[in-house]
């Protein structure tokens, strides 16, 4: 598959489902105009640019709403073609015409299958402008949070989208929430030059049930544990939360697309990101002509392979896609699958890692929540005496590209400074 020429409307869609093609051609140069206008705000003053922040969630707004709106459609159609199926007649359904009724019911399912997709993609480039206005560590709490239904659908959408406007009438940005994966605390997010964010949940009534006392209480909380680091009562859990951010990381993203780039000369890459941790990219059409394993694909016995595309819909909170990938091509055959990329951590290398400080280190197999446990054998009192690594640390090298020099330095300092009681 030759790498894109041209303009969007020059590359071929031969990879995509055929019911697909014609919905996603459709809103390719959409896609590169998003990702070029987000990438020219990454160095600029957001307040010199606020009429451009208003403007593109516009755009998005109207683009998620038409989705949502084909989506419905074809869920009716699917409806009335089921109905189709199980009316009784005089002169029943030939076969040939039931055939001809699952046939289609089969093709809006996958169109539903691919606007979904969109979807989640178009609240992506919203993710991203909320990443550009708002602290990196701060941002995943905020995603912890069932996902809201349709902005289309959503009782009170008329005053929120006032309200939306209003805030850059005067001055502020504005981020509409509903358009994003990773904000869902509150309807929009406020932002004012040298504040910290303040989240808004607009109030359709002036009669406040449960669960308007209970969104009030949440984001009151919210509010406490991104200004004091910690809380109590949030995210599920009864008990104190506290939280540590190291803002000293560092991640690969520049190594990640200069080798994409070295990918599209041969259609195979695989190289070092630093010890630990390899970058694997493949054409997806060579992948699906091999019967066999890719030659060198895995290089260690203790190597995790990680399938990035397999999980790209797994990131909520984390570092937004629209961002990592410099070229919007490269962000487009990403997302459609054409470009396939395997993150390789060895853990052997992390564990030789630890060692060399004097800790001991455990993979945890099976476990839903932990990936490894690290013992502090030398923990003194005030000291924690093993820490557990679960996947809000770990996904930080998966989905950020976060180094593994960073991991190990996030887990020593915590080991070493934390108090053993939080």
């Amino acid at each position: 598959m030759p790498p894109f020429v041209g303009t969007p409307h020059t590359h071929t869609l031969g990879a995509i489902k055929e019911t697909n093609k014609k919905m996603i051609h459709y809103y390719i140069e959409t896609f590169f105009d998003l990702h070029n206008r987000i990438h020219s705000l990454k160095d600029l003053d957001p307040f010199d640019n606020t009429h451009e922040y208003a403007e593109i969630q516009e755009l998005l707004i109207e683009k998620i709403s038409h989705v949502e709106k084909k989506i419905r459609e074809n869920k009716k159609l699917i409806q009335d073609l089921r109905k189709e199926l199980k009316t009784k007649r005089e002169i029943p359904l030939s076969k040939k015409q039931s055939k001809n009724i699952k046939l289609r019911i089969q093709n809006a399912r996958g169109r539903i299958d691919g606007y979904k997709d969109l979807h989640y993609y178009f609240r992506q480039f919203g993710d991203s402008l909320a990443f550009l206005l708002i602290n990196k560590w701060d941002i995943k709490p905020l995603a912890i949070k069932e996902t809201p239904g349709f902005i289309s659908l959503k009782e009170g959408v008329r005053n929120e989208r006032k309200a939306f406007r209003h805030a850059y009438s005067v001055g502020l940005i504005a981020i509409y929430n509903d358009i994003t994966t990773a904000v869902k605390y509150g309807d929009l997010t406020i932002i004012k030059k040298g504040s910290p964010p303040l989240f808004v949940e607009m109030k359709s009534s002036e009669l406040q049930n449960k669960r308007g006392k209970r969104q009030e209480e949440n984001l009151h909380k919210l509010t406490s544990y991104l200004n004091t680091d910690s809380t109590d009562g949030l995210f599920g859990r009864e008990i104190e939360t506290k939280r540590i951010e190291y803002n000293y990381c560092d991640y690969s993203t520049k190594e990640v697309n200069l080798a994409i780039i070295k990918y599209r000369k041969t259609g195979f890459y695989r190289g070092e990101l630093e010890d630990g941790i390899n970058l694997i990219i493949l054409d997806a059409d060579d992948l699906n002509k091999k019967n066999a394993p890719v030659p060198g694909l895995f290089q260690s016995a203790q190597s995790l392979i990680i399938p990035l595309n397999l999980r790209k819909k797994d990131n909520l909170g984390y570092f937004p896609y629209p961002l990592i990938f410099n070229r919007s091509e490269d962000l487009i055959e990403f997302y459609l699958d054409w470009m396939i990329l395997l993150i390789d951590i060895d853990i052997g290398v992390i564990k030789r890692k630890l060692e060399g400080f004097g800790y001991e280190v455990q993979l945890i197999e099976d476990d839903e929540d932990w990936i490894l446990k690290v013992n502090n054998p030398k923990a003194k009192d005030d000291q924690l005496e093993f820490l557990l690594i679960g996947h809000y640390l770990w996904n930080r090298m998966v989905y950020e590209f976060m180094t593994l020099k960073s991991f190990i330095k996030v887990i020593v300092d915590t080991l070493e400074n934390a108090p053993n009681k939080v």
